[in-house]
């Protein structure tokens, strides 16, 4: 079981290129990657962005690429020779005629003779370290998001220990609720004097209605199977974050059922304790992967 709170960082110098890459990983229902990488090396960014599928199935991922020459690299330069000689001539011409030095106007315009090549590395070339440094930074991520997933884990273990024995209370509660209203019902009509006009056989069916109405064992059996599939799910190593969230849905709406039916005073105040931690539960899940 992962968290999907992650950070991840790796360099890689290529002796011509020093590449960085950044990765932050959040709480996300679905897996959603942006990636923003130099524009001249942007048709890599397909490639990268299968890389990371691989490995993150859930959270928003934010990918950061920087590509930089390195500094000490020479530059490499060509020098227009023939452009250069024609402006030499044509500026020792008129230095002849008018006396002037031609080099401050030649120095002015050695940019147009001499021309600094543009760097154009090939991006397939580029790929294998660019994925390697991604792997990298990804192995950071796993790290992290393994190591709080561990912390969320131990928290969501003692809120099913908890929730287990608020099933375990209502379990043992659900059957002393028809006796106790039979108790009510014969004390309503003793104080209503019409306690000799209703026949026990008469209490004793209305009583087995309230029973098979307020049975809520099926109910109790299902939470307690949904709950057992999620502590199944913890110890699985793969995302399991939106079947923890379908699991939390289904107890909560079995929860529901067992509120409609179980009128006692008892059950209610169980029902609200374990929706609170139903909430409390769920938020932990939106943080799984």
């Amino acid at each position: 079981m992962k968290s999907m709170t992650g950070y991840g960082k790796a360099e890689t110098d290529t002796g011509g290129r020093k590449i960085t890459v950044e990765i932050r990983t959040v709480n996300s229902r679905f897996a959603d990657i942006s990636i923003r990488i130099p524009r001249e090396y942007v048709v890599l960014e397909e490639a990268v962005k299968k890389q990371i599928q691989h490995t993150i199935a859930r959270g928003r991922v934010d990918v950061f690429i920087t590509i930089a020459r390195c500094q000490d690299k020479p530059k490499k330069v060509t020098v227009d020779k023939g452009l250069f000689v024609a402006y030499y001539n044509a500026v020792r011409e008129l230095g002849e005629m008018f006396a002037l030095d031609p080099v401050p106007f030649l120095s002015a315009r050695m940019d147009q003779f001499i021309i600094e090549e543009e760097d154009t590395t090939n991006t397939d070339e580029m790929l294998p370290l660019l994925s390697q440094c991604v792997g990298r930074a990804l192995d950071e991520v796993v790290r992290m998001r393994t190591a709080e997933g561990a912390n969320l884990w131990v928290q969501m273990r003692e809120m099913l220990d908890e929730a287990e024995g608020i099933v375990a209370a209502m379990a043992e509660r659900a059957p002393e609720i028809p006796a106790l209203y039979r108790e009510r019902l014969k004390k309503r009509l003793a104080e209503l004097n019409e306690s000799s006009l209703v026949d026990e056989a008469r209490i004793a069916t209305e009583v087995a209605m309230f029973a098979e109405r307020s049975d809520v064992t099926e109910e109790l059996d299902r939470i307690g199977s949904h709950l057992k599939q999620m502590r199944e799910l913890m110890r699985e190593d793969s995302a399991v974050g939106r079947k923890m969230d379908f699991l939390l849905q289904e107890v909560h709406r079995e929860v529901n059922t067992i509120a409609s039916k179980a009128a006692d005073i008892h059950m209610s105040r169980m029902v609200v304790e374990m929706k609170s931690l139903l909430e409390r539960l769920r938020e932990q899940v939106q943080n799984i992967e």
